[in-house]
């Protein structure tokens, strides 16, 4: 009886026996719920993914019955004599949809200088000017957040002799059973896996490459769980090795003689897409070594307003930002007029309807990192180079670049992937969140009971929610000090019993601590459940919320990242305060008990359909505080097919009721208002074998429109308590106090 009571209060016990042979289940209204079915994700329009395009001079990819010339445009492997940042790995994500059986990468001139015979000869060969072996390594990355954990393949391309100027195929099987493969599987239930390429023991030029998958290639940075300071960078180039290869791919009219090469198939136009959602308020494009500066001393880079130093994700070779001058090489290389694209490199920003938003006439000088970023909302991003006057359309953007020379290698840093087919599945999909009692429930008769009656979760799903949950926050991993907590360097998960120990710490039952009730506790809790919520795929890490009680009190806005993020700083301050630990509390409360912000307007959740906050949520005085000290009520024995309130109030009890199973209902007739963390005691006897066969119960709640359902798993012949649990919505609690034995029945106890 937390719950300030309106109207009547109606107490419906509904026991669920082991079997059916009571006959008192089964039949017209038992239903038990089944594991959700793996996610699927449609496959690329095209088939396939490239990046940074798909032009390799032997597909006929606009249809028009011919081969389609080379572009020019790859991937890089910057060599150790490049003004650049030479020590960094290429990285591409690929996300791969959940119902694939088979993935194929491909690697496009993965060699490093071999000509058609094997042999290195940078003048015999295609696209690059550098021998040094080039690696390509294959991780499980379910996070996107640059894991190294579980290595899937590593490939390299001149001891397997990867084709010069062809594709070099890979196939590799998606079996679950393999733990390598189960590895890269995503909250969401898809897959996903980093690619890594670098040179070994670089010496002087550059390597270049291309990827293509029948899954989604991102380069650039991630949009999943991942922090700022992961170095997310591609480098890309319009390369030219100097051999005559690449002359006449580069210039496919010329007849090999005269000086009239005709036009170039590499015009200096680069195009990338990258995705903008709904609630986005900034966009932030960070250009890394654009090489800025022209070599007449016309268009130099200058110091950029605001970019100051260098990021700390940026490496060692990278210099801090400021006034270049020339670029290194120089831009508009009048000295090498075969490099030169016109007119001096810059790039400009085109939303999804094509109409042009920004232009950034100055981009980053040699070896730099620059910041440019436009914001539609200037109060809450003040130091940004320009305002949009309208909210972003939601869509694919462009970054088109122009003027770009070849052979200058440039690094971007933002989520680049192909504008027809999309970026591909995502780490986490949902706007669906569960509450407490749901994770207690499954938790419970999933990993502790070895059941899979009446669960909505398998050993599997809640194996990954742990592991994901245990990458993500350094908090909840194995051997937490729930009375203590302290970050764990270790990203091994919590153990099950762990885990349930955390969820059930508001059930008053051995062996659990007596502060079951503090504040750490219950923040301890409910931010456990936020954790597994996200790790699960249930919630979106970057979905917008504006957590509150009854629309007025904001506990928090931002994004269910930055949420997280707060209640797991407090919660990890031994220092923090009964008020804060609530605060952190309150964030994972109400993160579990509604649907998050917009989404939940589109959201195919049916069994969900409030809004964030929930309708009914309670203020944080009305939230349960535990049983008021009282001493355990009488016990007077009733008969078998009645029931009594042992507390004084009034109630008119209906044993057995009209519902499809058995139950006891009391309806409050008379007496005391209920409110303010008051209890009331409820008793009733049934036949022992029935008790010996209870495995649970189901207890519902009602007053005024507010009802809550809520489960209780016990020893119903054990004479001492069971174990407090409270509603979804926090506004009851539910005991077991305990079971007497009065010969052929037991008298059964409840608050």
């Amino acid at each position: 009886g937390l719950y300030t009571i309106v109207g009547a209060l109606v107490v419906v016990l509904l026991l669920v026996l082991v079997g059916i042979q009571q006959g008192w289940i089964g039949g017209p209204g038992a239903a038990v719920e089944t594991p959700a079915p793996p996610p699927t994700f449609p496959p690329p329009p095209a088939g396939f993914t490239c990046l940074p395009t798909c032009n390799d001079g032997i597909a006929d990819l606009d249809g028009d019955g011919k081969p389609d010339p080379q572009d020019g445009k790859f991937l890089a492997h910057v060599g150790s004599d490049m003004a650049s940042f030479n020590e960094w790995p290429s990285v591409v994500w690929i996300g791969v949809p959940a119902q694939y059986t088979e993935l194929t990468l491909d690697i496009f001139d993965g060699d490093s200088a071999l000509d058609v015979n094997g042999v290195v000869n940078r003048w015999g060969g295609h696209w690059d000017e550098i021998g040094s072996e080039a690696v390509y390594t294959l991780y499980a990355d379910p996070l996107k957040n640059g894991a190294k954990n579980v290595k899937i393949g590593e490939w390299r391309g001149n001891a397997l002799k990867m084709p010069d100027n062809g594709w070099y195929n890979i196939k590799l099987p998606l079996n679950l059973s393999d733990p390598n493969i189960k590895a890269a599987v995503a909250p969401s239930g898809h897959l996903f896996f980093r690619l890594e390429s670098y040179l070994e023991n670089p010496l002087n030029g550059l390597n270049a490459y291309k990827v293509r998958s029948n899954a989604y290639l991102t380069a650039g940075a991630t949009d999943g769980l991942v922090g700022a300071d992961y170095q997310a960078q591609i480098a890309m180039v319009g390369q030219f090795a100097s051999g005559m290869n690449d002359w006449k791919a580069l210039y496919p009219t010329w007849d090999g003689k005269s000086q009239n090469y005709g036009p170039s198939s590499y015009t200096g136009s680069w195009y990338f897409y990258f995705p903008v959602d709904k609630t986005q308020e900034i966009i932030e494009v960070w250009d890394g070594d654009f090489d800025r500066g022209s070599s007449n001393n016309s268009d130099l880079d200058t110091d950029d307003p605001n970019t100051a130093g260098k990021p700390n994700w940026a490496s060692a070779a990278a210099q801090d930002e400021g006034p270049k001058n020339i670029g290194n090489p120089p831009d508009e290389n009048f000295a090498a007029w075969w490099y030169q694209r016109s007119p001096s490199v810059r790039y400009q920003i085109v939303d999804p309807g094509g109409q042009p938003i920004y232009q950034n006439t100055e981009p980053s000088g040699t070896q730099e990192w620059e910041k440019w970023s436009i914001t539609s909302n200037p109060g809450k991003y003040p130091d940004t180079d320009t305002v949009s006057q309208t909210p972003f359309q939601p869509g694919f953007y462009t970054l088109k670049v122009e003027g770009l020379d070849l052979h200058n290698t440039i690094w971007l840093r933002l989520p680049i992937c192909d504008a027809q087919a999309g970026c591909g599945p995502r780490i986490t999909e949902g706007t669906c969140p569960r509450t407490i009692g749901y994770w207690k429930n499954n938790f419970k008769k999933v990993l502790i009971d070895k059941t899979d009656k009446g669960v909505q979760e398998t050993p599997e799903s809640l194996d990954r929610a742990l592991k994901a949950v245990a990458t993500m926050s350094p908090l909840y991993r194995a051997g937490i000090n729930i009375a203590r907590p302290a970050a764990i360097d270790q990203a091994v998960r919590l153990t099950d019993q762990e885990a349930y120990t955390i969820l059930m710490r508001g059930a008053q039952r051995a062996p659990y601590p007596a502060d079951v009730q503090s504040a750490l506790a219950r923040a301890l809790q409910q931010n456990l459940a936020a954790w597994l919520n996200l790790g699960s795929g249930k919630i979106g890490q970057n979905t917008y919320v504006k957590l509150s009680y009854d629309g007025v009190d904001v506990v928090f806005e931002g994004t269910n990242w930055d949420a997280l993020q707060e209640a797991q700083a407090i919660i990890l301050d031994p220092n923090a305060t009964e008020e804060q630990l609530l605060h952190a509390k309150d964030i994972g409360d109400l993160i579990n008990n509604g649907l998050l912000g917009e989404d939940a307007q589109t959201s195919s959740c049916a069994d969900y359909t409030t809004v964030m906050p929930p309708d009914k949520t309670k203020k944080r005085d009305e939230m349960p505080k535990g049983n008021n000290p009282k001493s355990e009520p009488p016990v007077t024995p009733p008969t078998q097919d009645s029931g009594a309130c042992t507390t004084g109030n009034t109630y008119n009890i209906e044993n057995p009721t009209n519902n499809p199973f058995y139950s006891v209902k009391f309806n409050a007739a008379g007496g005391a208002e209920i409110k303010d963390g008051a209890t009331e005691f409820f008793q009733y006897a049934l036949p022992k074998s029935v008790v010996q066969s209870m495995t649970n119960m189901q207890v519902e709640v009602k007053a005024a429109d507010n009802s809550q359902v809520v489960v209780l798993t016990c020893d119903f012949t054990n004479g001492g308590p069971c174990g407090q649990v409270t509603s979804s919505d926090g506004a009851y609690f539910v005991d077991f106090l305990g079971a007497k034995d009065s010969g052929d029945n037991y008298i059964l106890n409840f608050a």
